[in-house]
């Protein structure tokens, strides 16, 4: 049977109506971030099954604006209260959260499971700073929460590109499922591995390495390709010894090179010494002797 979840707003509509007035999305009409605010935490939160992500991003916005409107004669340890009390509510929060997933007994440590969601793991250290000790400077919980309002944004990408990763996915198998007398029809398949292979990234790469894995025909064409294809993706990041030319990422000993040079996959071993073993693509340290497009 479907599982249903219900949500407190209406319609998918109202929610990215908020999302757009607490992220000046669009231009706001005057006070629209605090009528967002007052929308979340005081109608849709009554209503109960409030996605934490969604109370976060209101409680950290309503600090800031307690903070606007903060008179500069009173005492700034009211504003690090309400601070403190919004960042702390957020990290506890997803903490608790991928905690209970788990199920165990002995569930993990807030830290290793801030580093498991992608959550800047000095979060949980500032929390546990505000929670046992002195309530952190005024500007460093206003860097946090900007930062946390940052990550939250970010996190909300993710997850929809995840889910459009997963859904592209479970539309193909479909297609496959329903190809005509029972055979598999590769054409949408090899297009869409050709568009990971053009454009690399983390959800791409997801995606190709389930067509490949599901498909044999699919990667004695386009493995190679593939790998090539996930090694210009890989070198944006990769840092590399320039004095030595070793690569810090445990890989195998490189020539230093710049991320924006051309990339030039050879078999090694067919150009220079004509041997049968496999070795896979590689950087090349020199243009090849072949014409562009000729695969040794």
């Amino acid at each position: 049977m479907p599982r249903y979840t219900i949500h407190p707003w209406r319609t998918h509509t109202d929610l990215l109506t908020v999302r757009a007035q607490l992220y000046y999305l669009d231009t706001p009409a005057p006070d629209a971030r605090r009528h967002a605010v007052d929308r979340i935490l005081s109608c849709w939160k009554l209503r109960g099954n409030l996605p934490h992500a969604v109370e976060s991003t209101a409680l950290l916005i309503d600090a800031q604006l307690h903070h606007q409107s903060h008179n500069s004669e009173r005492s700034d340890f009211a504003l690090r209260a309400v601070y403190t009390a919004a960042f702390t509510r957020f990290v506890t929060g997803f903490c608790d959260i991928g905690r209970s997933r788990e199920g165990l007994l002995q569930p993990s440590s807030m830290l290793d499971v801030a580093k498991r969601i992608g959550m800047p793991v000095h979060f949980v250290g500032l929390r546990h700073e505000a929670v046992h000790e002195e309530l952190p400077s005024l500007g460093r919980l206003v860097r946090a929460v900007d930062e946390g309002l940052r990550w939250l944004w970010e996190s909300s990408k993710d997850v929809a590109s995840e889910a459009f990763a997963l859904w592209l996915l479970h539309a193909l198998e479909l297609a496959n499922a329903y190809a005509a007398h029972g055979s598999t029809d590769a054409s949408l398949q090899a297009a869409t591995l050709r568009v990971c292979c053009l454009y690399p990234g983390s959800w791409t790469k997801m995606v190709g390495q389930r067509l490949l894995e599901g498909d044999a025909e699919l990667m004695a064409d386009y493995q190679a390709l593939f790998e090539a294809s996930v090694l210009v993706a890989n070198s944006e990041t990769m840092e590399v010894d320039t004095e030595v030319g070793t690569a810090h990422d445990g890989g195998p000993s490189e020539l230093p090179f710049s991320t924006r040079d051309e990339l030039v996959a050879v078999r090694y071993s067919a150009l220079h010494d004509h041997s049968t073993a496999a070795v896979g693509w590689r950087r090349a340290l020199f243009a090849p002797s072949v014409p562009i497009g000729i695969v040794a």
